[in-house]
Order: structure tokens, then sequence, then C-alpha cells
């Protein structure tokens, strides 16, 4: 099973967490693997990664410009920032089909539903992140049903016409005073 993150190599990112969690995983059984997308020196993670005994298990793809190729080989999608905005991140793995675990951070509260496309957990709970991702790839009935209802829900909202859509739409009440 492979866990993808897609985010530069950054402190915020706190993608430790992620190494740390397939740690916790990997000592349950599970034979799991992150792959991480992005730029920045992933030596501190690749040491990381050896000394909880996963360094054979945590990838680094760095940055690439085949990113919607590579969401293809993941079973689900993790982001572990401190803050976010309203990420691109979340929105290419929902495309894709893929389920998500992620922080409780910023706009990842109005992205994911939690329980339905994926699931949230409070920034540094390393113990709830492996929850998270250990009941999505266990199951794989579930797995599939979240990832399409990702799908669905990026269509849906998060559209290039959708929003292009609501901003019309918004713009037409202010110019009309409503």
């Amino acid at each position: 099973m492979i866990v993808g993150l897609v985010a530069n190599i950054r402190p915020i990112k706190r993608i430790e967490d992620l190494v740390d969690a397939v740690a916790l995983l990997s000592c349950q059984g599970l034979d799991v693997h992150a792959a991480i997308v992005g730029s920045g020196d992933p030596e501190p993670l690749r040491d990381r990664a050896r000394a909880t005994g996963v360094g054979e298990r945590v990838h680094f793809l760095g940055g690439r410009s085949d990113v919607a190729a590579c969401l293809q080989h993941f079973h689900v999608g993790a982001l572990c920032s401190e803050s976010e905005g309203f990420s691109n991140t979340l929105l290419e793995y929902m495309r894709a089909g893929l389920p998500v675990v992620c922080t409780d951070a910023g706009g990842n509260l109005e992205a994911v539903r939690h329980g339905e496309t994926g699931f949230l957990y409070p920034v540094g709970d390393v113990e709830a992140l492996s929850q998270g991702l250990e009941a999505i790839l266990l199951h794989r009935e579930k797995r599939l049903r979240m990832g399409a209802l990702a799908r669905e829900e990026a269509v849906e909202r998060y559209s290039t016409e959708v929003m292009v859509s609501a901003h019309m739409d918004l713009y037409g009440r202010i110019l009309n005073g409503k």
C-alpha cells in the first residue's frame, strides 16, 4: 500500500509525521510505503526514516511535473501541514479519486468531509494520522467508496466550471446590489 504526500519539504508541512506514522503502521504489521513528491532537502527525513526502521519504506520522488501520473499509484493521499489555506494538493488527491487523511488545519476542514471523503486529525497527532491511514488502507471497499465520493466532491464543488459560475453569480449579485 502506498500513502502519497505531495508537498515541498519544509518544516510547516510536518512530513516527519508521515514518516513516524509509517513506522507505527509497519510495527503493527502493515506493508505500507510512503511516496513523497516535492522539492527540498529530503536528508533529515531520510535519516528519520532510517532511525525508525522504515528507510526502505519511505521514498522521495523530488519535484515532479507529472504529479497527476504519480497520484494514480497511491492508495491514499496525506497532508500533515500545521497550517494551510485552501490546499490545491487536496483537490488533486480528490480529483484522482483518492481518499485523504489530513490535518484539521485551515481550508482542509472545508474540503474533506470527515468519515466520507477521508479523515481529519489534529496537527501533530501521529497516532490519529496512523489510525486514519489504517482505516483506509485495511478496508478496500471503504477506500474505494471514499475515493469515489472524493472525486465526485471535487467535480461538483471545485471544478473550473463550477468555480467560474459561482464567481460570476457573486459578481452579478454585487453589481445588482443584492
